[in-house]
């Protein structure tokens, strides 16, 4: 799905789907679930080739994938009080079978969460999420994200969320203890804090408004290798530190019961002590959720972006600051046959163009480099993945 969300729209797609519930002695409650899926991806190593167009020793070009996804899920929750309510959550994924040898790997996650109430409209649920992803040593990683939601409904009907989100990832070090020196952000030491302020409000049953602002900052190792160094313009061994905040306003519409459109927009920016990640954005947003008879129901979604890189001169023959327009388009078929069972069919196709690499030069200097672009940012991408669900 696109980076921005339209949470309205998003919310009741997901909502779609009641989970199987068993109840325990000593008044717990268990759901689980199995879920089986084939991916597809064409573009599958994007990302993991550095900051540069046939950077050297990394792969040229596209390469595709297909995956072959297994994955088991587990939720225990106990009531204390008939306000508050414990959950323990748990994941294994598998994606052993796999086109792409060093992308095959799994994921293991859990959380631990409390849901509180606090009279009517008010509602506050803390938690604490821990994944390990394990592939290639140099993309294997530990993630620790502690987190916070407060929600509060006024009579009038208004909702206002609160929502907080510290994120810790260490990717795996060598033998010695060191970290390696990576061509890639992607897969450098993270820290970073977001939080979002979500306020909704429905008019006359079939209209509602969305209006949300976001704000966050991040410190990323500085374990580069030159290419990253060169790119991101700062010295091997020093930390990127990023600062950046965003709004989005969107604007929801019923005609009639099973059909929901979206429009808005997001504006959002971000400050960085490196030029190459120093960016102001806009976007436009749409989004439909078609809910048909008998379990069909079908969501789309566009995200189309134009970002500006006020500081970053990308090509050294012209004084050009560089601007990339990026579009994504989303979309999921849902098919739930039976209650237990839901089969789903999801698509999304990703491009990038951007004026940094419409006139790329091929010549390169004697380190390998570009003579002229600096960066790699034109891309196309598409994913396909078919997945059924089983809760038992």
């Amino acid at each position: 799905m696109s980076m921005v969300r339209l949470a309205i729209t998003t919310a009741l797609f997901a909502s779609g789907a009641s989970a199987a519930t068993h109840d325990l002695s000593g008044g717990l409650d268990l759901t689980a679930a199995a879920r089986v899926g084939v991916l597809y991806d064409d573009n599958a190593l994007l990302g993991r080739r550095g900051q540069f167009l046939d950077a050297p020793g990394a792969p040229r070009g596209r390469e595709d994938d297909v995956a072959a996804v297994q994955a088991v899920e587990l939720d225990l929750g106990r009531r204390l009080r008939r306000s508050s309510r414990v959950t323990l959550g748990s994941r294994f994924e598998l994606a052993q079978l796999r086109q792409t040898d060093e992308l095959a790997g799994y994921d293991v996650a859990t959380s631990l969460g409390l849901e509180q109430r606090f009279g009517p409209g008010v509602e506050l649920a803390p938690v604490f999420g821990l994944l390990y992803h394990r592939e290639e040593p140099q993309w294997s990683h530990r993630t620790l994200e502690p987190g916070l939601r407060a929600r509060y409904t006024f009579p009038s009907g208004l909702m206002a969320e609160l929502r907080y989100r510290f994120t810790r990832q260490d990717f795996a070090r060598a033998a010695d203890g060191t970290a390696e020196p990576k061509n890639s952000y992607a897969n450098v030491d993270f820290r970073g804090h977001r939080a979002e302020i979500d306020l909704r409000q429905w008019f006359l049953h079939w209209l509602r408004l969305n209006i949300a602002s976001d704000f966050q900052a991040a410190e990323y190792a500085g374990n580069l290798n030159t290419n990253l160094a060169d790119y991101a313009g700062l010295d091997a061994g020093t930390e990127r530190k990023d600062v950046g905040a965003g709004a989005t306003g969107a604007v929801a519409i019923v005609p009639w019961a099973p059909l929901l459109f979206s429009v808005g927009s997001r504006y959002e920016v971000n400050r960085s002590n490196s030029d190459a990640f120093t960016f102001g954005a806009i976007h436009g947003l749409a989004s439909a959720l078609w809910t048909l008879h008998r379990g069909h129901a079908l969501y789309a979604d566009l995200d189309y972006g134009r970002y500006a890189f006020p500081d970053e001169q990308f090509d050294r023959r012209f004084t050009n600051t560089r601007l990339d327009w990026r579009r994504d388009v989303s979309a999921v078929y849902r098919f739930e046959p039976i209650e237990p069972l839901r089969a789903e069919v999801a698509i999304r196709r990703i491009d990038s163009v951007s004026n940094d690499c419409a006139a790329f030069d091929p010549r390169r200097d004697a380190f390998g480099l570009p003579v002229y672009s600096r960066s790699y940012s034109c891309y196309g991408r598409t994913r396909v993945e078919a997945s059924v669900r089983w809760e038992f």
